[in-house]
């Protein structure tokens, strides 16, 4: 009976060309997937957008490939640590590979509350429902982060004139990378946290734009929608900010 099982597993296996075959780490051990690509290529909508493909070492988030990358470059996934979070969508992180590589990074296409606001030239805690939501927010980015086993940032494109002075052009015009951040969380989940936080109603989508003359024009036409549908549905739902005036939470002071 064992020789019969080791030739079944033989075969079966042989019948996969290797060419079609990705690692893809598994949600319930620490271990790998062996997936065949045609699977992801007709998925459609579903929980698991996100895999990590070792084999061609990438990253494909809604179907779209970024590569792994050593240093932050345009639309490449280059992997993190954790230095401090500073408000719900915005955290120091420092490259694993190169310590020398460390900024603050705004979360691409996001705008979670304000927890606090400059006054005379000192931040003093906002108030009301917008800190309320606000510290929603960074308490949840802070657990995705600070539980995670691993954090990849994507830096996106910006027109902002930072970008010009250190020849990269993913820069804020507060010296921040704006970039897509990863997570693979405790439970062995890939989860994008930029949509994370939207779809939860703990922000809405701001900073993006698909029209060319807007100063937020992403030429990432697959992730502004991405994001987009996700808000629609934390709309719809009325989940979160959703079910609140948003005069109050972002108010035009």
């Amino acid at each position: 009976m064992k020789t019969k099982k080791i030739i079944l597993s033989f075969t079966l296996t042989s019948l996969i060309p290797l060419s079609t075959i990705c690692l893809i780490q598994c949600e319930e051990k620490n271990d790998f997937q062996i997936i065949n690509k045609n699977e992801i290529n007709n998925k459609t909508k579903t929980n698991d957008e996100i895999y990590l493909l070792n084999e061609e070492n990438k990253i494909i988030i809604n179907k779209k490939d970024y590569y792994i990358s050593n240093f932050f470059q345009e639309q490449k996934a280059t992997e993190v640590k954790l230095v401090v979070v500073n408000d719900g969508d915005t955290a120091f992180l420092e490259n694993i590979k190169n310590n020398n590589e460390k900024s603050k990074f705004r979360f691409f296409g996001i705008d979670t509350p304000e927890t606090s606001k400059k006054i005379n030239n000192i931040f003093e805690p906002t108030n009301g429902i917008q800190y309320k939501y606000g510290k929603i927010a960074k308490n949840f980015t802070s657990d995705k982060l600070k539980n995670a086993k691993k954090i990849w940032v994507i830096p996106q494109t910006t027109k902002s004139i930072k970008n010009k002075e250190k020849n990269k052009y993913f820069y804020d015009k507060f010296n921040r990378i704006v970039a897509i951040i990863i997570v693979l969380n405790k439970d062995g989940k890939f989860i994008c946290l930029n949509k994370e936080l939207v779809i939860n109603g703990y922000s809405k989508v701001a900073y993006i734009s698909l029209d060319k003359k807007n100063l937020f024009y992403s030429n990432n036409d697959n992730f502004y929608h991405y994001i987009k549908n996700a808000e629609k549905e934390a709309r719809e739902k009325e989940i979160g900010i959703w079910k609140e005036d948003l005069r109050n939470i972002y108010p035009k002071d």
